[in-house]
Order: structure tokens, then sequence, then C-alpha cells
């Protein structure tokens, strides 16, 4: 294949305490700039334009079609997309270029929408989503290529990294390159393969246990391992080396198997488990004089930046500390307060936690609470996603 040798890097911004990572992308000639989430678990490339019906787009910003010179439509094309929680979008087909920092991809495939469903269009920050996903195809009719197979044969090398960054915005993607400053100091990448034919990027893991402060730290993952030998002799376990679940930037939380879940807010006093909610965990907020699983044996509580909660206050302490463990010895340890995502809209006396079950027993979905603690690398000719340690945030920072 032959590589034209150029590189992109584009922000992550982290929006209303992580909910979602945006970043600002160049649509059309010359450029107009749309905040966009960067989606690795879908492979299509929509934005609110011209086309999107009035009370659709609201005062978000659109792209302008006509003022494109190079945008153009895809004739007797069509396209919908539904997400996992259900949102669908659907619109018109143009080509046109797209810049990603100084990285430009001509006449790539760039879905206009013409509607979406409520759950998307009232979120107000997002102007679209950029799909990344391995392999997917477009849900164009008739198909059309993605935009990461226009993006791959220009680059220097076939790769994408994912460095999101806790309550900042300061992270960041790259293309065609791996920023080594963002990487820990004398870490390496270690590499983990795709497996399956789902398109996703879906990976194995071979462990998950929680960093028990009450037991001095050690590790505490009885119940977690019983588990997964019963998984193993069932056959439930992806490739056969252990859990299975896709990386995913365009999922909040972090999302396994229920006897995982169970297992880990075990460790967290007054955690339950609520039916009426759709199933989240669930815990008081002050936790701060309780004897946990944290580490140093106590809650820390800590308050959100002014400003950056929509809740107004979160108050919620340091959750124990979890570990996901890799085939290859990659162990990915995410830090107690990332594990505290938010307080709950209408009641700020309770939060619920980052880790959340799924629907399916053997598959999770390894989010941006997972994504936050690691320096993830996308190879999209060799089909392998790489993760490397890097420095932490641990200390609340105003926007």
């Amino acid at each position: 294949m032959t590589r034209f040798g150029q590189f992109g890097e584009i922000n992550a911004e982290s929006v209303r305490d992580d909910r979602e990572y945006l970043s600002r992308v160049g649509f059309g000639t010359p450029p107009q700039w749309l905040d966009v989430d960067m989606d690795t678990g879908s492979s299509d490339v929509w934005i609110y334009t011209s086309d999107t019906k009035k009370n659709v787009a609201g005062d978000r910003k659109v792209f302008d079609i006509d003022k494109s010179k190079t945008a153009r439509k895809v004739n007797n094309t069509s396209w919908m997309i539904t997400y996992g929680d259900g949102s669908r979008a659907w619109g018109n087909v143009y080509t046109d270029h797209i810049s990603l920092g100084n990285l430009t991809i001509q006449n790539a495939t760039i879905e206009s929408a013409i509607s979406a469903s409520a759950s998307l269009t009232d979120d107000p920050d997002i102007d679209g989503i950029f799909g990344l996903a391995y392999a997917l195809p477009s849900q164009t009719i008739p198909r059309q290529p993605t935009v990461l197979s226009a993006i791959v044969p220009q680059l220097a090398e076939p790769i994408f990294t994912v460095d999101l960054r806790w309550h900042s915005d300061k992270g960041a993607y790259t293309f065609g390159f791996v920023d080594k400053g963002r990487i820990k100091k004398g870490k390496q990448v270690y590499w983990t393969p795709v497996v399956g034919d789902s398109g996703f990027w879906q990976v194995d893991y071979a462990d998950a246990r929680v960093v028990d402060g009450k037991n001095g730290g050690k590790k505490n993952n009885d119940y977690i391992e019983e588990n997964k030998e019963k998984k193993r002799m069932n056959g439930k376990l992806g490739s056969g080396n252990g859990w299975t679940a896709i990386v995913d930037t365009g999922t909040t939380l972090l999302l396994l198997d229920q006897e995982t879940c169970a297992t880990y807010y075990s460790k967290v006093p007054n955690a339950t488990y609520n039916r009426s909610l759709g199933g989240l965990w669930t815990y008081p907020c002050q936790l701060s004089d309780t004897d946990t699983g944290a580490k140093g044996g106590k809650m820390a509580p800590y308050e959100h930046p002014k400003g950056s909660n929509p809740n107004k206050r979160g108050g919620a302490g340091t959750l124990p500390d979890f570990e996901i463990e890799f085939d290859n010895g990659f162990v990915a340890t995410i830090p107690g307060v990332y594990m505290n995502y938010s307080s709950l809209p209408d009641d700020e006396e309770t939060c619920m936690g980052g880790l959340q079950s799924f629907d399916m027993e053997d598959f999770g979905i390894l989010g941006d609470v997972f994504l936050k603690a690691v320096y993830a690398v996308f190879d999209v000719e060799k089909g392998q996603v790489g993760f490397a340690e890097k420095e932490l945030e641990l200390e609340e920072k105003s926007l």
C-alpha cells in the first residue's frame, strides 16, 4: 500500500464531567469547524447541516453545504444509523474534504442528518459523530466507503491513538503516529489482537479485580476468578483466552458482566443494584467517614470544579481502584476516583458508579472510564489494539 506519510492531531475535550469528549474537526472547503464525538464503536461520520430540520438543529453549529466549494451530493443514496442505546439519525449523503489538524482527507463520505432522535438532539454540545470502528461497514444505502478507510492510506503509519483525560481539555487523538510524550516515561505499548468478526475493536482480557484497601491493598478477586473459570468451562469467552469486550470511545461508562460489578460494589458500603433505575449500581455520595475498599481505607471526598458538574455537587469519595489484565501482561489500573461517575440528576445524595452491568453476560464495553486510565493505540493494518501506562490526574482542576 502506498503511503503519503501524513500526520494529524485533534483535541479531545471533556464535556459535562466526562459524559463525552468532543474534538474540533473541519468539514468542507474552506473548513467549517464543528465539535464532534469521535466514536470507535461505529463507522459512520455524520453531522448536522443546512439539510437538518430547524427544530432538530436548534441553536447548535451546523455545516452549511452551500458554502463548501468541494461538497458533492451522492445521488440516490441515503443513510440511517441506530446506536446501541436505541438512538437514531438519518439523512442525505455527500462527499467533501475533512480536516483533522494538519491532515486533510479529500472526497470523504459525509452523512448529513435530516433528523435524529431526541436522545441525540437533546445534547446541545455535539455537532455530529465521527465513526472510527475497525471494520464495520457504513450504514449508507448503497454502501459507501468509510472515512477511516480513506484516512489510513494517507498516514505515515496505519494507526490512530486516543488519550482521554479525566475532567480535562488536554486529551487528544493522533493519526499516523504515537505521541510518546503521552506515555509514562520508561513504559511501552502492549498489543492485543482484535478478535471475532464483529467489525468492532473487540479484544479479549484475562482478568478483572478489585484493589481492596481493607486488605492492605491486596487484590480481592476470588468471586471474579471463580466466575471466570465457570465461563471458561462453558466456552463463553470470546476467542477462549479470557473475557471479551469492545474498546469504545463513544460509550461513557465501563460496562462489564453482573458478577464483576457485584464483586466491585460489595466493597462499597450501602451500594445497591437498582432495578427501578434500569439496573444501575448506586451508592451514597457522602462516604468520607466510612471504612471502605479505597486505598488508605477511607473515602476522600472531593468537590467538582465550579460549573463543571451539571448536578452542582458530586460529593462522592474515592471508590476502590479497579484492574483489568490482558493476556500480554498489561494491567490497566483505573483509579477509584475515576470509578465514580456522577450524582443522579434528581437525587444529589445518590451517586452512580462508572462501572455498570452490561446486558450480555460474557461481553463488555471498555468505554471512557477505562480509556481515561490508559493510552490507547489502534492499528488498522495489523488488527490490534495497544495499551500503555500514562501519567494520570488524580485531583480536580478547573477546565
